[in-house]
C-alpha cells in the first residue's frame, strides 16, 4: 500500500512536471503587450478608439489611433498598468504626463475622423515632438482641417500659418514597409474602405519576425465594392502558416439585424465572420487547414447602445460567439485593461 501511495504521487507530481512547460511555452509565445486606453466607437467620448502595444516587457508604446488618449492613460493608471514605470525625481511632471511624453513613441492613425484623433489634438499642447504616420488622405485632412489655427493650432512641421513644428508628418505608401521611430517596430500600411470613396488604413506591424494586424474602420469588401480585405487576406496568409501573426486588431460597430446600406463603412458580426471565412478559404488554398483555430481576434470599435437596457457588447459578443465555427478566439478589449498576445 505505501509503494502504492509513493508511486501514485510520483506519478500526480509527473504530470503536474509536465504540464508546466506547457504552460511557459504559452507564456513566451506571447509577443506584445496591449494596453487599452479607449475601445468604444463613439458616443462615450471619453472611451474612443486607442491601444498602446508594446514589445514584451517593454514600456516603449506605440499608438494606434488616438481616441481617447490623456483620459485613457489615467484610467489605465488607475488600474495599475503603468505601476512599473517610475517617474525619475528630475521630473517635476504627473506620471500620466510623463507617460505621454516619454513611453508614447509615435502615433500610426487609420483615418482622421474625430473618434479616432481627437485625444491625439487634445492633448498635443501637453505633449513632446513625435512622428504622426498616416495615408496621404489621413495626413492631408489632419494638415487642412485639424492643425490649421482655425480648428486647432498646428503643432506640425506642415500646412496653414505658423507651424510649430512638435508632430512630424510621415505619410505611410501602401504596401511600403517603414521603420517606426524611436522603437523596433516596422509596419506596412494597407488600404481598407471606409464608405466609399472615404478610405481607412491598416497597418501590419512587426517585430523579430512576430507581427499582428491593426485595421482601421472598414466595411466588408462586397458592401464597399472593393477587394482591399482580400489583398491583406492573401498578404498575411503566409504569415498564418508559420504562426507568425499573433492577432488581429478588428472593428465590429453594429450588432446583427443590420442593412448594407446602414453599415457606414463598418461592420456586423455576420460581415466579421464572412470576412474571416474568406481568410480562411484563402489559408486552406495555400495548404493551411484550420488555420484560424485559436487566432486572437481583438474586436474594436463597438458603437455603446444608447436605448434602455441595450448591452451592445454583449450583444455583439454573443452573436460573434454564435457565428463562430473557426475555433476564432474573439477578445472583446475593456479600457484600462492589457492584453498580452
Amino acid at each position: 500500500m505505501v509503494k502504492r501511495l509513493i508511486f501514485l504521487g510520483f506519478l500526480a507530481f509527473s504530470v503536474l512536471m509536465a504540464e508546466k512547460p506547457l504552460l511557459a511555452q504559452t507564456i513566451e509565445n506571447t509577443s506584445f503587450t496591449c494596453i487599452v486606453l479607449g475601445s468604444g466607437g463613439g458616443i462615450e467620448d471619453d472611451n474612443l478608439s486607442c491601444y498602446l502595444v508594446a514589445e514584451k516587457h517593454s514600456n516603449d508604446f506605440i499608438c494606434l489611433d488616438a481616441g481617447s488618449l490623456y483620459s485613457g492613460i489615467k484610467k489605465a493608471e488607475a488600474t495599475g498598468l503603468f505601476d512599473n514605470i517610475e517617474v525619475p525625481e528630475s521630473s517635476n511632471l504627473q506620471k500620466s504626463a510623463f507617460i505621454l511624453q516619454n513611453n508614447i513613441k509615435s502615433y500610426l492613425i487609420s483615418h482622421a475622423h474625430l473618434d479616432h484623433i481627437s485625444g491625439l489634438v487634445q492633448a498635443s499642447p501637453s505633449d513632446i515632438s513625435k512622428i504622426i504616420y498616416g495615408s496621404n488622405t489621413t495626413i492631408q485632412f489632419l494638415k487642412d482641417n485639424i492643425f490649421n489655427w482655425q480648428i486647432w493650432p498646428n503643432f506640425a512641421d506642415e500646412g496653414s500659418g505658423i507651424q510649430l513644428k512638435k508632430y512630424q508628418y510621415q505619410v505611410t505608401a501602401p504596401g511600403v514597409e517603414f521603420s517606426i521611430t524611436n522603437t523596433n517596430f516596422k509596419a506596412t500600411a494597407f488600404t481598407v474602405s471606409h464608405q466609399e470613396p472615404y478610405t481607412s488604413t491598416a497597418f501590419l506591424v512587426e517585430h523579430d519576425g512576430n507581427y499582428f494586424l491593426y485595421l482601421g474602420d472598414t466595411g466588408p469588401d462586397a458592401v464597399e465594392k472593393t477587394n482591399n480585405l482580400s489583398f491583406i487576406w492573401e498578404n498575411i496568409s503566409p504569415l498564418i502558416k508559420n504562426k507568425k501573426l499573433h492577432a488581429i486588431f478588428m472593428e465590429c460597430s453594429y450588432p446583427d439585424p443590420r442593412k448594407d446600406n446602414e453599415l457606414y463603412g463598418h461592420l456586423s458580426p455576420v460581415w466579421m465572420i464572412s470576412e474571416l471565412t474568406k481568410l480562411e478559404e484563402i489559408c486552406a488554398k495555400n495548404g493551411t487547414h484550420q488555420a484560424l483555430q485559436g487566432t486572437k481576434i481583438i474586436v474594436t470599435g463597438i458603437k455603446p447602445g444608447i436605448k434602455s437596457g441595450e448591452k451592445t457588447c454583449d450583444l455583439i459578443k454573443n452573436q460573434l460567439t454564435e457565428l463562430n465555427n473557426l475555433g476564432i478566439n474573439f477578445i472583446i478589449p475593456v479600457q484600462g485593461e492589457k492584453i498580452e498576445f
